[in-house]
């Protein structure tokens, strides 16, 4: 009888758990979902950080985001629901895209913090404060597109560093 039992109880199938994970797996998966929504805060509060210190060093400067078109006859709102916008604001759906200043509180501690922007593709820029230093930081601008500066202070030294613009379309420069 005893091997009877055992002949019905090699032919069942193995029982198996669903979904089964490991401590490692979970704890991998954790983290995933931890840091990518930090990494998207710490972007937005960059991009915050750098267009609060355009606006208070040069007050007249001109900062687009990607979701606003000039050709448009009223200004679009921009992307979200509104609900999540006034809780994490605009900026959080938005990129800076595009900057004018034109003003002399624009220097190279300046452009290091405006080449922190990834999202820039036109930087337009007169300030005969900016050094050959200030073009290496714009230098790291790997999506810029358009380039316009007025500086009596660029040597061709500076210029240099702007070879490595892969994405530069249009460059001008008026200096010396």
């Amino acid at each position: 009888m005893l091997e009877g039992m055992s002949a019905m109880n090699t032919s069942l199938p193995p029982h198996r758990r669903r979904f089964q994970f490991s401590l490692r797996s979970l704890l991998l998966l954790l983290t995933l979902c931890a840091v990518l929504p930090c990494w998207k805060f710490n972007r937005v509060w960059n991009q915050r950080m750098v267009v609060a210190e355009i606006q208070r060093r040069c007050p007249l400067a001109t900062i687009e985001y990607d979701y606003q078109d000039r050709r448009l006859g009223t200004p679009p709102s921009p992307p979200g629901p509104a609900w999540a916008r006034s809780v994490l604001g605009d900026d959080f759906f938005t990129n800076v895209t595009e900057l004018t200043i034109a003003q002399p509180g624009l220097d190279d501690a300046l452009l290091r913090q405006i080449a922190k922007l990834s999202g820039v593709k036109t930087l337009d820029t007169n300030s005969n404060q900016v050094t050959d230093a200030g073009l290496a930081h714009v230098a790291s601008m790997r999506n810029l597109e358009t380039f316009s500066f007025v500086s009596e202070n660029v040597t061709d030294a500076g210029l240099a560093h702007l070879q490595s613009l892969k994405r530069i379309k249009h460059l001008s420069f008026t200096g010396p």
